[in-house]
């Protein structure tokens, strides 16, 4: 169930299968193994401006099926301008318990949900029933599995930091302070994989420094390392949930150098 709830809205935030942005050669299912699931594409329509992106665990068990659609970019700024396909996600969104029974049904537009949500206990009884426009959530209603309504608390929690968002911005500023006299250091992208715990499971620095060297690289991984607890005898974030189940999720630090000057910028700060 936990591997379902982490598949939910991976494809909100990113299109894994980009595939279909960059040929539209082939109407055979295409199959694509990731690392403990697979997905299978499938082009719909006369066109094949529509498919299905199918996920299954390792042990072929059906997980989530998305519908996207390929549109037209242009890039105006090109001579003569240049229209790439785009795939965008589109249409109804389902995702299975391990027994086949749904758990989740969903509408997307353009990439963000929108139209109702409703979200099903193990029996097939509605525990979560919600409505979106163009992303935003503009009602829901959760039920017991009785069928009486309760309070709903939020569908996804993304993590927490535990301690001040101030202490954290002074702490990496100061650890990092000697990459401000750089002058080839830019903008520097730290991504942390917040486990279920609440602990940093991985860390991804990425430098748009030119160049993004090595050293630049470990001393960000030591800063991160090193960082302190800033709560005593706790984790220093609160993990993501999903439907009240903590979830692996990823938390991102922006660091911008200005003027000999680090500048860093948390999420929601």
């Amino acid at each position: 169930m936990k591997t379902c709830l982490l598949l939910i809205f991976l494809s909100v935030f990113t299109n894994k299968s980009l595939k279909a942005q960059n040929s539209l050669a082939s109407s055979i299912p295409a199959i694509t193994q990731h690392d403990g699931y697979f997905e299978k594409l499938t082009y719909l329509g006369a066109n094949q401006d529509y498919y299905t992106v199918s996920t299954f665990l390792t042990d072929s068990t059906l997980y989530r099926v998305d519908t996207y659609r390929l549109i037209d970019r242009v890039n105006p700024y090109t001579s003569p301008a240049t229209i790439t396909k785009v795939a965008t996600h589109q249409g109804q969104t389902k995702i299975f318990y391990p027994t086949g029974q749904v758990y989740l049904t969903c509408e997307y537009s353009h990439n963000v949900l929108h139209g109702p949500l409703v979200i099903y206990y193990a029996d097939g009884s509605i525990k979560r029933r919600e409505r979106y426009k163009s992303g935003d959530l503009l009602t829901s209603q959760c039920y017991t599995l009785q069928g009486d309504l309760q309070t709903c608390d939020l569908l996804y929690r993304a993590p927490q930091f535990m301690g001040k968002p101030n202490q954290l911005k002074r702490y990496l500023t100061q650890r990092l302070q000697a990459l401000a006299q750089r002058e080839q250091v830019r903008d520097i992208t730290i991504t942390l994989t917040i486990n279920e715990l609440g602990q940093i499971a991985k860390t991804d620095v990425k430098s748009y420094s030119n160049p993004a060297n090595s050293e630049l690289i470990s001393s960000v991984l030591e800063a991160v390392q090193a960082m302190p607890r800033w709560k005593p005898n706790h984790f220093n974030w609160q993990p993501a949930t999903m439907d009240g189940v903590a979830i692996e999720e990823a938390w991102t630090i922006d660091i911008r150098r200005k003027q000999g000057f680090l500048y860093v910028y948390l999420p929601h700060s």
